[in-house]
């Protein structure tokens, strides 16, 4: 994840006119690839993986007690394990759980990464089966029911408002009308061609916690700046 997010934290280079070219989740392989993954978006993906790997290995843990499946190195000696050895049921397997949940996320996240996220899974999963810890079948129903947890937090990512946080240039232009308006000072870009700010409307993404109405009530009041005493 960690590497992933910084090969796509790029901004685009500008277009002839001057403007600047936005990634496309619609067609992710085109210049600029999707996405940028500034540090909202990062931060954004972050989130969605780990609250999804946490309630995974939730769901992992009630059926592994369900069914209660000894691990492969307790049920044949000839088998030499290469981790360290407990009572904990393998089935489903908590590291193919894992691998499922995180490669689903990252696909909708990196969808041009697909054939790399998918054999790092594949990899972990491998070499769990070789350490002893896991059968095929632990790993088969882990990894699925890793997927299947997945698409819940995918359901919610594609109607949180994300995908419109970059906003349009009538949105950048209104925001920084009114800023001035209120008597603030708005950002504005130093650089030549004027570049758009990074996702302005990241602050319209619905939360996790808590509604879109308790974000503006948790906002610390903006208070004006007194003047240096001397």
């Amino acid at each position: 994840m960690r590497e992933l997010v910084a090969k796509y934290n790029l901004p685009p280079y500008q277009n002839a006119d001057g403007t600047y070219p936005i990634p496309s989740a619609a067609n992710p392989f085109a210049y600029p690839l999707f996405p940028f993954a500034n540090p909202p978006y990062a931060a954004r993906a972050y989130a969605y993986i780990s609250a999804a790997q946490y309630d995974a290995l939730v769901a992992c843990w009630y059926y592994k007690k369900l069914y209660n499946r000894p691990a492969p190195y307790k049920t044949d000696n000839t088998i030499i394990s290469k981790v360290s050895q407990t009572d904990l049921p393998s089935y489903p397997s908590e590291a193919a759980v894992l691998a499922g949940v995180t490669a689903e996320m990252m696909k909708l996240l990196f969808p041009t990464e697909i054939a790399f996220i998918q054999a790092k899974a594949s990899e972990q999963e491998t070499a769990t089966i070789m350490a002893g810890a896991a059968t095929r079948s632990d790993i088969v129903a882990g990894e699925a029911l890793g997927r299947q947890v997945a698409q819940v937090f995918i359901a919610r990512a594609r109607t949180d408002n994300a995908g419109k946080a970059v906003g349009t240039p009538a949105d950048w232009s209104n925001l920084e009308t009114t800023a001035t308006a209120k008597g603030e000072t708005p950002w504005y870009s130093l650089e030549v061609p004027k570049r758009p700010p990074m996702l302005p409307l990241f602050g319209k993404v619905t939360p996790f916690l808590f509604d879109t109405a308790t974000v503006s009530a948790l906002r610390p009041p903006l208070r004006h700046l007194l003047p240096v005493r001397k």
